[in-house]
């Protein structure tokens, strides 16, 4: 199974040193009792290399094993109280590289307040969950930060064929392929 592949590469980096991230561990509950076992000293059969570190992303949930957070250095993020607080965030975590090599600096510029707007108020639409909203899902900064690459590319193809800027895509892609 999917599960028996990554308990083997878990455990070939314990022994030998390596990082392994783990992603969105909450979609998979019925396998973090397996993991616990898998990671805990007293029940692993092999030596812990002192260089392994095991990342995992996960929401909270109930069913996340305690003897994994007992042992783990947590870092929570929440999300900012506010539209101004998502704004203030989402721009300070924009850096160079990802307004530089856009060859339409102006328009990225709008389309950025635009879409961190946007983002900001979803951020803070959480509170209500999912009443009103057909998913409660709320994308996250990564995702964010992925889909202004995209939208830079498409900016910079539009202007290496010297075209008009290319709105329909941008909203389409945003509106329909990302959010």
């Amino acid at each position: 199974s999917h599960f028996n592949e990554i308990e083997k590469k878990i455990s070939s980096a314990m022994s030998e040193g390596h990082w392994i991230i783990l992603q969105d561990a909450h979609t998979v509950p019925e396998w973090l009792p397996n993991l616990a076992q898998l990671v805990n000293p007293s029940t692993s059969e092999q030596s812990l290399h002192s260089e392994f570190r095991l990342w995992i992303t996960t929401r909270s949930i109930s069913e996340f094993p305690t003897q994994i957070l007992r042992r783990s250095v947590r870092y929570n993020m929440e999300c900012p109280a506010g539209v101004r607080s998502g704004l203030v965030n989402l721009f300070r975590d924009l850096n160079e590289t990802s307004l530089g090599g856009c060859r339409r600096p102006s328009q990225m510029k709008r389309i950025l307040f635009g879409l961190n707007f946007f983002h900001a108020l979803l951020w803070t639409r959480r509170e209500y969950k999912g009443i009103g909203w057909a998913s409660p899902m709320v994308p996250d900064n990564l995702d964010h930060f992925s889909m202004i690459e995209k939208i830079k590319h498409l900016l910079n193809q539009a202007d290496e064929r010297n075209e008009e800027v290319p709105w329909k895509s941008i909203s389409t892609f945003c509106s329909e392929v990302f959010y």
